[in-house]
């Protein structure tokens, strides 16, 4: 074990995984590589664009940016002012770093605002650190719209994995301009926007889309604030209403290689493996898919069951969950309790269960599974 760089607090918890029968398994990070890319972003005034040609997830100057099968001038989609409220909202509500190791790192204050040598790296969360990533490919990076000083941070509302979605108000010094910038969900965000019906399925459709493709889809929006609401900036739930939809960003997060043959083994050995993740749906049943979890052969009377929405787990009592013929191989927008009630659920079934995952909000149900198994970077 120790030459495979794990450790174990508990002899008896390493003896134990011989008798295991079900694997709960966070998705990002842990089935997947947590090296996020956003591959795909739609603006409603633009049209969809897309990233292509990458093999460094962390490097803004690697690939290209695409409208279909045309490369897109850089330079010019910044003039368009939709363009830069969204490259401006994804780079400031954002508190990942990305820079250059070695001297050059202070590249990023160069008259470009990108720099051209040295090694990437980046620290904070992979879903911002892809997001800050995109926003430097336009040289919109974090960095660069802070390196005049006119821009001031007045308040942030923090992700949670309850809340789905984080907002930040900046004020500009030179116009006193107060502007909120959010990220979130879309199912979250949407219903908070000032739009029409006929806007709001329009996203909700091109969300379904994004992540039928197995894309993590997030939701960006912005206002910017009256005189009279300036003194409450720090009241979320008035900050979080009444917001101008900009546009949405699809981030990719590749399979580890070997996942599949991971999951296939355990599936031949008898040991059932369960995703349980805060992605959408549409995306959870698309990489498990990809994985290997959700296989072509399940039989047709647990299929209802077999994908599951955290809201739709989280109401069922527990006579009936355990009245399902089969415990769900994939729940969808999980919160820390969803992964809990799951391993209960194995408990009450006297299955032997273990949890993986590499997150803050995987912590409950590791604790509380037969044993808990904390990823690590890679």
């Amino acid at each position: 074990m120790v030459k495979g760089h794990v450790l174990v607090r508990k002899m008896e918890a390493l003896e134990a995984v011989g008798g295991v029968t079900s694997i709960c398994s966070d998705k990002t990070g842990t089935l997947t590589q947590g090296k996020m890319i956003a591959r795909k972003m739609w603006i409603p005034e633009v049209g969809t664009l897309s990233v292509s040609g990458t093999d460094n997830h962390l490097d803004p100057t690697n690939g290209v940016v695409m409208m279909e099968d045309t490369k897109f001038d850089l330079d010019h989609i910044k003039t368009n002012p939709e363009v830069i409220k969204f490259l401006k909202s994804i780079a400031l509500c954002n508190a990942s770093v990305v820079y250059q190791r070695q001297d050059d790192a202070l590249g990023l204050h160069q008259a470009s605002h990108v720099p051209t040598n040295g090694t990437w790296a980046a620290t904070g969360d992979p879903t911002e650190i892809s997001l800050q990533v995109l926003a430097m490919r336009f040289r919109s990076g974090k960095a660069s719209l802070l390196l005049n000083g006119n821009l001031s941070l007045l308040a942030e509302h923090p992700f949670d994995s309850t809340m789905k979605k984080m907002s930040v108000v900046y004020e500009d010094q030179d116009s006193q301009k107060v502007e909120v910038f959010l990220k979130g969900a879309g199912e979250v965000v949407i219903p908070s926007l000032a739009i029409s019906d006929q806007e709001r399925n329009q996203i909700f459709s091109r969300i379904q889309d994004l992540a039928e493709q197995g894309l993590r889809v997030l939701c960006i929006a912005h206002r910017t604030l009256s005189d009279d609401e300036k003194p409450h900036i720090f009241k979320r739930e008035t900050m979080e209403i009444g917001l101008h939809f900009i546009g949405l960003v699809g981030l990719y997060d590749p399979p580890r290689l070997e996942t599949f043959e991971a999951v296939k083994r355990c599936q031949i050995a008898g040991i059932n493996v369960h995703m349980l993740t805060g992605d959408h749906i549409s995306t959870a049943t698309a990489i498990a898919r990809e994985v290997g979890i959700l296989r072509p052969d399940l039989p047709s009377s647990q299929a209802s069951t077999s994908i599951m929405g955290a809201g739709q787990f989280d109401k069922l009592e527990d006579a009936e969950i355990d009245g399902m013929e089969a415990l769900p191989l994939v729940i969808a927008r999980c919160s820390p309790s969803t992964k809990v009630q799951m391993i209960e659920a194995l408990r009450r079934r006297k299955a032997f269960g273990v949890m993986t995952g590499d997150g803050v909000n995987d912590s409950p149900a590791l604790k509380r599974a037969h044993v808990g198994i904390a990823m690590g970077l890679n």
